[in-house]
């Protein structure tokens, strides 16, 4: 067995070689440690990317009822009856086709079928909750949705080119 001088001897050794070699290398253990530390945290911050998924943070806080939800989470949850496509032509989604009377002020949006909710329920037009202002909604039967607006220039408002997404969907789709 070795002695304890003999490992102290050792030990002194290996450190003051350690620190000889740290002295006359001190730029590229600099750089390397610094290269080292800059891979470790940007591995880091890539794995939290990565390892969320398809998780989506919106960051609202505080409760909330389908009247006073945010526009953003609702979208998340819900689609429209009827949407536009990149030209800002009517494209149904939950809706297969719609009718519009001559003065342009009533609307009635036919639903799909085989619609279904999440608990795999049907779909009625009884079940679709709509909130516009000034228009008044009905179910007419459980595939129809009758849609009475104030006046004939809302149905140009959701024509309008300059925001036809935006237009849409603040009308629910409607056109």
């Amino acid at each position: 067995m070795l002695s304890v001088s003999v490992k102290l001897r050792r030990l002194r050794f290996w450190w003051r070689l350690f620190w000889a070699y740290i002295k006359k290398y001190q730029l590229r253990f600099a750089a390397t440690l610094i290269v080292i530390l800059a891979l470790g945290l940007s591995t880091f911050k890539i794995w939290q990317v990565i390892s969320r998924g398809n998780l989506i943070s919106i960051g609202y806080v505080g409760s909330y009822t389908i009247e006073n939800i945010p526009t953003e989470i609702l979208g998340l949850v819900t689609q429209p009856l009827i949407s536009a496509n990149e030209r800002g032509e009517p494209v149904p989604l939950l809706a297969s086709h719609w009718t519009v009377s001559e003065d342009t002020k009533t609307y009635v949006v036919f639903l799909k079928d085989n619609l279904s909710w999440h608990d795999s329920t049907p779909v009625d037009a009884a079940n679709i909750s709509l909130a516009i202002s000034n228009v008044q909604i009905t179910a007419l039967n459980n595939k129809a949705i009758e849609f009475k607006l104030p006046n004939p220039r809302f149905h140009h408002t959701l024509r309008h080119d300059t925001k036809p997404n935006v237009l849409l969907q603040n009308a629910c789709g409607l056109l």
